[in-house]
């Protein structure tokens, strides 16, 4: 916590010597550029800069504060130049379009910086809040892009539910998007922050564990089966659970690798028998010969 602290200190204090650096540049360039310019209202366009750097760094309320300092700091500037000129219709008129463009500048920078946050967020799964597919692949490429830099392995654990159509056709769909949250909320209980968890399918939920071997992933994966089992007893729902524990201390190329090696490992897990933990490792020599072992749950 006291790290996190630090980090937003420094990065609150890097902003704003950066804000108060570009407005003392445009108050400087007003005051020295009056002689050669001959207006103490003409309007200076630096007085937008820091408006601008500040609201897409940190949003509205700290640019609409900047953009009133920016004013005042330009009617200051324009006062200590030359204060009749200021009193005239003439710089009253420029003071209002001043602080309108500044304002306005401060609305549009604020409604870019919104829309660009839209677009680059999470795609998240309306019932669970989890990531969905897309951004799972985009989380396992950053992982593989990690891993490679500091030669340190992964493992992703991939579970999902034995029967769920016939389950929601039994008990509904209202009890099979219960049972959805409820898996979703206990993962996220049996998992770190450090852990990507996202929905990958209808009933599969997909655990990406940096940094993390097969015997630790096979703990993560045992207390996990443990306490789904617990919630599906404790409701009374005849269902159990596969998970499958790919390990890559050898790294596939890409993501789509990960996800077909994942996919298969499930299929094998579900042929192999339900209410299952399968885990396996990842050859690149041959993604076939793959020695695993199994945990059969009574």
């Amino acid at each position: 916590m006291q790290r996190v602290l630090s980090t937003m200190t420094r990065q609150h204090l890097i902003e704003g010597v950066t804000t108060l650096f570009l407005l003392i540049c445009a108050v400087a360039s007003h005051y020295f550029l009056y002689p050669s310019m001959g207006q103490a209202t003409q309007f200076n366009l630096l007085y937008l800069l820091p408006v601008i750097y500040l609201t897409y760094r940190l949003g509205f309320h700290w640019g609409a504060g900047m953009a009133l300092a920016g004013w005042l700091a330009w009617i200051v500037t324009a006062f200590v130049l030359a204060p009749a000129e200021l009193k005239t219709i003439g710089g009253l008129w420029q003071a209002i379009q001043l602080f309108i463009i500044l304002f306005l500048t401060t609305t549009l920078i604020n409604a870019a910086r919104r829309h660009l946050n839209f677009v680059n967020r999470p795609q998240r799964d309306p019932l669970t809040s989890l990531p969905v597919r897309s951004e799972y692949m985009h989380q396992i490429n950053q992982e593989l892009t990690r891993s490679r830099r500091y030669n340190r392995p992964f493992s992703i654990i991939q579970l999902n539910v034995d029967n769920f159509r016939p389950f929601n056709e039994s008990y509904g769909y209202r009890a099979g998007d219960q049972l959805l949250a409820l898996m979703s909320h206990t993962v996220l209980e049996c998992t770190r922050s450090t852990d990507a968890v996202a929905r990958t399918g209808i009933d599969d939920f997909s655990i990406l564990i940096p940094e993390t071997r097969q015997a630790q992933a096979k703990e993560i994966a045992e207390r996990l089966m443990e306490r789904l089992q617990q919630i599906a007893d404790n409701q009374h729902w005849p269902v159990t659970f596969t998970i499958a524990i790919a390990t890559y201390n050898t790294l596939p190329p890409n993501a789509d690798s990960v996800v077909r090696f994942n996919e298969r490992l499930m299929q094998k897990a579900k042929a192999t028998g339900k209410n299952i933990i399968k885990s396996e490792s990842y050859t690149a020599k041959n993604s076939d010969n793959w020695e695993s072992r199994y945990i059969r749950r009574s």
